[in-house]
């Protein structure tokens, strides 16, 4: 018993969680990039999503040894009513 209630609470947990998957970035134009986030059937909140493409994007541009300047943003989806997406169009600046 005690075994089946803690499958429940893995799967519940993992789909509760859903999943969430950040692009690479890729080149949209001369210094100018986009990353792509994709969530399913998530709960977590449009900003945190956002934060996550914002912290690959950070980092990409460290790794250059520059700083993270967004250009704009689009998010679409309701969290934990649809599928939730955003994207960030950045630059990398000294």
């Amino acid at each position: 018993m005690a075994t089946t209630r803690a499958a429940f609470v893995i799967i519940g947990t993992i789909v509760l969680a859903g999943c969430v998957n950040v692009s690479d970035p890729i080149s949209v134009g001369p210094g100018r990039y986009m990353i792509t986030l994709e969530a399913n059937s998530g709960l977590q909140s449009q900003s945190d999503l956002l934060t996550k493409s914002i912290e690959k994007a950070t980092a990409f541009c460290v790794a250059k040894g520059l700083k993270f300047n967004m250009e704009s943003n689009q998010v679409s989806g309701l969290q934990g009513l649809s599928h939730q997406s955003n994207q960030v169009f950045f630059t990398c600046v000294s």
